[in-house]
């Protein structure tokens, strides 16, 4: 092969592969600094161009090269961007299916028009290849451009939608490969290279039919989360209301009861008594530590919630134990800090209070595991557990609610690229939360 050709092809693997490349980069947001960031762009581009050079000489199955093309730019995806592996794998995938179908459907059309052998079009080395190529990339650019200008990233989405939405754009390049080793088959057959030229367009079209559907469920399913996380917000500040609602009626108490003490102490320091005045002010003094603060981590959010449900839990008669280390900062908004705790103690306290008063119990720690915030929760259950498979869902009567505070808790990590593990065991449920310390605050 010239030398010039052999510059041309590497030209052309670096073009194409940049612009996926930059176009995953859009979607997901790189998981290390800015110069970090392009060092790995950079890189993966010239490691997949240069397997792609080396293929010009020892050229591999089409099947191959495709579903390597596929796994390839899946792992960068998932090595060295943020997000969920299974948006990832979906946009990744689809934006390489897309990138080769527009390729072979050139490949095919142009056959059909002009009757061009195939070898001529893959391996030739004239001005009519290089035209070719040129079309073909540009084609591409654009196709490429219009399915990734809409950063439609649900984060509603279950899994299990993603899983058979990525099974087509698969499935369209495998079949796009086998269309182009048939075309080679084809020489000069007219009707042959019609149909393939027309099955070709039709994957084209599939692809797009995807892309649409993909918008179009993720459309729905923001607009039902949207309608139901006002129904849990409402919810949550009827809650909140009875709790602030209990906790008046604790400060009332406290007010009402601080007359009497004043006056105790009065009485004992006019007759002198200093050792029983001493024994009440202490005896005052831990009392009084039972509504201070009871959570001390240095953010605000998380001391303020933690201590609020401290004090919610104290009135149902649920004792809470706390076990904190020094953590790092959570690398989450306050907000969402607040929603993560508020959740994880409502549904302790909602599942304690269904339990005999003398076994109910939370117990909830903070510290660090290697780079890992973990955040552990275990709360005493009646044993009854609603679920479905593998996932643990609420027992709330209410179905309009139906788990959204559990939701609410997986989207959370979701984002920050957490882990969420739950488990019954002996009577308890444990929550284990675990948060990387290197991600920054969304």
């Amino acid at each position: 092969m010239d030398v010039i050709w052999i510059l041309i092809e590497i030209l052309v693997n670096i073009f194409e592969n940049t612009i996926i490349c930059y176009f995953i980069q859009k979607h997901f947001p790189g998981r290390f600094s800015k110069n970090t960031n392009l060092l790995f762009y950079v890189i993966s581009v010239a490691t997949i161009a240069s397997v792609y050079t080396i293929y010009l000489f020892f050229p591999p199955p089409w099947i191959l090269d495709t579903l390597g093309r596929q796994l390839f730019w899946f792992l960068y995806a998932t090595l060295f961007h943020k997000g969920t592996i299974y948006k990832k794998g979906f946009w990744s995938i689809l934006l390489v299916s897309v990138n080769g179908t527009c390729a072979v459907v050139v490949i095919n059309c142009i056959m059909f028009i002009t009757g061009v052998s195939h070898d001529s079009i893959i391996f030739g080395q004239g001005m009519f290849r290089f035209l070719v190529i040129v079309s073909a990339k540009t084609i591409q650019f654009f196709i490429s451009y219009y399915f990734s200008r809409f950063n439609s990233l649900s984060s509603t989405l279950q899994k299990g939608t993603y899983f058979t939405l990525l099974s087509l754009p698969i499935l369209c390049e495998v079949i796009t490969t086998t269309l182009l080793d048939t075309s080679r088959l084809a020489g000069e057959d007219l009707l042959m290279l019609f149909f393939i030229s027309l099955s070709s367009v039709c994957v084209m079209a599939i692809l797009m039919v995807t892309y649409y559907l993909f918008r179009n469920i993720s459309v729905q399913s923001e607009i039902l989360m949207k309608t139901k996380n006002e129904l849990h917000h409402n919810a949550l500040m009827v809650q909140y209301n009875d709790d602030l609602i209990k906790i008046y009626a604790n400060m009332r108490a406290w007010r009402h009861d601080l007359h009497n003490h004043l006056q105790t102490l009065l009485v004992l320091s006019r007759n002198g008594i200093s050792k029983e005045l001493e024994a009440y002010v202490a005896d005052l003094g831990q009392q009084l530590k039972d509504v201070e603060e009871v959570c001390h981590t240095g953010r605000r959010a998380l001391d303020a919630i933690v201590s609020a449900k401290c004090a919610i839990a104290k009135i149902d008669d649920i004792p809470v134990n706390l076990h904190i280390t020094p953590i790092s900062p959570i690398p989450v908004s306050d907000a969402n800090v607040t929603s993560l705790l508020g959740n994880m103690f409502d549904n302790a306290i909602e599942a304690c209070r269904l339990v005999d008063v003398k076994k109910r119990s939370i117990d909830l720690s903070f510290e660090m595991m290697g780079n890992m915030i973990c955040i552990k929760m275990v709360n005493a259950t009646d044993g009854v557990l609603r679920l479905e498979g593998e996932r643990f869902l609420t027992t709330k009567s209410d179905e309009r609610l139906h788990g959204l505070g559990l939701s609410s808790i997986d989207r959370i990590m979701d984002d920050a690229d957490g882990v969420v593990r739950r488990e019954h065991r002996d009577g308890k449920f444990i929550t284990v939360l675990l948060i990387p310390v290197c991600i920054t605050a969304k």
